[in-house]
């Protein structure tokens, strides 16, 4: 399914985790994936991927919301802002984005004084 993405140049997955050095050290390890594949075809991987944290500049976001990649990295409070932002909102609106997986590397349940939460 993301080959179809790739091919069509569209979002196909957001794959969610719970703190920043988590997609920090997924995205090291799909960029080998990717040194690997140019290495051994000789051709740029047909997939993109980025993280998207907070941690990226204004301009890398913005080009991030002009140009989505194949496989969105993030963590639980951008995906929410992805939700109640409006000019974030594309990456997860069913209308516009083209998103067909939505992988959670863990999912948490806090009990606490300001109420039950969800954390992704």
């Amino acid at each position: 399914m993301l080959c179809c993405a790739a091919i069509l140049g569209r979002q196909g997955a957001i794959v969610v985790y719970p703190m920043n050095a988590l997609v920090n050290s997924q995205e090291d390890a799909l960029r080998q994936l990717v040194d690997g594949y140019l290495k051994r075809t000789g051709k740029p991987m047909p997939v993109r991927f980025a993280k998207y944290t907070g941690q990226e500049s204004d301009e890398e976001k913005l080009r991030l919301r002009q140009k989505p990649p194949h496989i969105l990295l993030t963590n639980y409070v951008m995906l929410e802002l992805m939700l109640v932002r409006p000019r974030e909102r594309h990456f997860v609106d069913q209308a516009t984005s083209s998103l067909r997986y939505h992988v959670m590397d863990e999912l948490h349940t806090y009990r606490g004084g300001r109420m039950p939460m969800w954390r992704c």
